[in-house]
């Protein structure tokens, strides 16, 4: 079932101007590969438009975090801790049930070993969707057509690359996600 305009508008209040316009861009995409794929048109939807709600350490963020039961010092990068608040909160306050919709919501950043068909949907869409503008972002936009796990694959080494020149510590997450997909140890 498609949300209702009531829900559109909670989760739009939790959205500034600039995360509202990523997260409709991510919501049309998903929903675009969702069909494309034979998944969950409605929970794809819904996925998208609660993956990002606490993206931006909010006030939301802070008051939501301690009735979470999850613990920010397990989360080196707070930037990785908005999925998996996002998904508790869908869980606890909204009463989501679904884990296909919750985990989509929670692995959208890293992504993990395992993945099921909406959670490959909704982590590249998120890393697609048409506002996003960045070197190669055409040609992944083009796999996702044919090839939900080479995609993810070639987002994740993107990543990986782009974290390294960073100095940055890949997550633990991706790196497992890299090794069960290439069925390889990842040494990146």
């Amino acid at each position: 079932m498609p949300m209702n305009d009531s829900e559109l508008a909670a989760v739009k209040k939790l959205l500034t101007d600039e995360r509202l316009s990523h997260t409709m861009g991510v919501v049309k995409m998903a929903k675009e590969l969702a069909i494309r794929y034979g998944a969950d048109e409605a929970k794809a939807e819904k996925a998208a438009w609660y993956h990002d709600i606490f993206r931006r350490q909010s006030e939301a963020f802070f008051s939501f975090l301690p009735k979470s039961g999850m613990n920010a010092e397990e989360y080196p990068n707070l930037n990785l801790l908005h999925g998996p608040l996002a998904a508790k909160y869908l869980e606890l306050v909204l009463g989501e049930q679904d884990d296909e919709v919750l985990n989509a919501v929670c692995y959208h950043t890293t992504a993990r070993a395992g993945m099921g068909k909406l959670e490959k949907i909704l982590f590249i869409a998120d890393k697609c969707e048409e506002g996003r503008s960045y070197p190669g972002v055409e040609s992944l936009r083009e796999l996702a057509e044919t090839d939900l796990d080479g995609c993810v694959l070639a987002i994740l080494k993107n990543s990986m690359e782009h974290l390294k020149q960073k100095g940055v510590a890949p997550d633990v997450l991706s790196r497992e996600a890299i090794e069960y997909l290439s069925g390889e140890e990842y040494n990146g």
